[in-house]
């Protein structure tokens, strides 16, 4: 597989993330016990798939790291730090986040595009939540990630699922957000199918989180959208009290999909 150039297509800029970092509450470190049962199911990926954190040798790098939520989990279990961004609000915030919470950091800003010239060292564990689908060739994307994982290390990518029943309602409710997501992207199953990469192993694919009503907030300003985003609004906060919610998983309706990938030791 080729490597990406800064030529290949991106539906979003720095200065996109710039405005979309703005005004963002932190601390923020997501918790294994939090109410929100998404947060709680993408760390039990972690827990099930990350390699065992040696403190102060075991090394992580998350890729599209602000605001650090998951970064900052764990780091608290003993892997040291890493976080590549492009925005430059993004990577302040990364750094204001980490200070807050006490935990060590090592902020690369930079496009990941041009990681194949960057000289960075590999890492045990590389990983990005909702980073693949705002790239046309999202399988080159996933195989940057395989490039600076150490052989052996693992590889985790999630992305939101806005295909299935999400797809009608997010329709109704937040149009807007078609124009900077790449559905394609978001088809687990479609993930490495075409472009290979040879070195990589999957270990394991599938959706989490149950069906997410929180992915249909922030409608826009109609009347039915707005009571509709009312509607999710309330169902979310049930759903997240709610045992077993979240067990029941398909493409068809669950709010996020994810993967896990081992390099290959050569």
């Amino acid at each position: 597989m080729n490597w990406l150039s800064m030529s290949e297509p991106s539906l979003t800029d720095d200065e996109f993330w710039d405005d979309h970092w703005g005004g963002r509450n932190l601390p923020i470190e997501y918790s294994r016990k939090g109410r929100d049962r998404l947060h709680r199911a993408i760390l039990k990926v972690f827990d099930r798939h990350a390699p065992p954190s040696v403190p102060g040798e075991s090394s992580v790098m998350e890729i599209g790291g602000a605001p650090g939520g998951y970064l900052a989990a764990l780091a608290r279990s003993g892997y040291r730090a890493n976080a590549l961004d492009i925005s430059t609000k993004g990577c302040e915030m990364l750094q204001e986040n980490f200070d807050l919470l006490g935990l060590d950091i090592d902020i690369h800003q930079m496009d990941l595009r041009t990681v194949d010239g960057a000289n960075l060292p590999q890492y045990d564990l590389v990983f990005s939540l909702g980073v693949i689908e705002h790239f046309d060739d999202y399988d080159d994307i996933i195989a940057l990630h395989m490039k600076i994982a150490k052989p052996g290390g693992i590889i985790i990518i999630g992305a939101p699922n806005f295909n299935g029943l999400n797809r009608p309602l997010l329709r109704l409710t937040r149009p807007d957000i078609f124009e900077w997501h790449n559905l394609d992207a978001m088809r687990v199953h479609r993930w490495l199918e075409e472009s290979p990469v040879e070195e990589s192993q999957l270990v394991w694919r599938g959706y989490i989180g149950g069906f997410n009503p929180q992915i249909f907030l922030n409608a826009n300003r109609k009347f039915v959208p707005r009571v509709l985003s009312f509607v999710a609004d309330m169902s979310n906060r049930v759903m997240n009290r709610l045992p077993g919610t979240g067990i029941i998983n398909s493409r068809y309706w669950s709010g996020y999909g994810m993967a896990v990938y081992r390099k290959e030791l050569p």
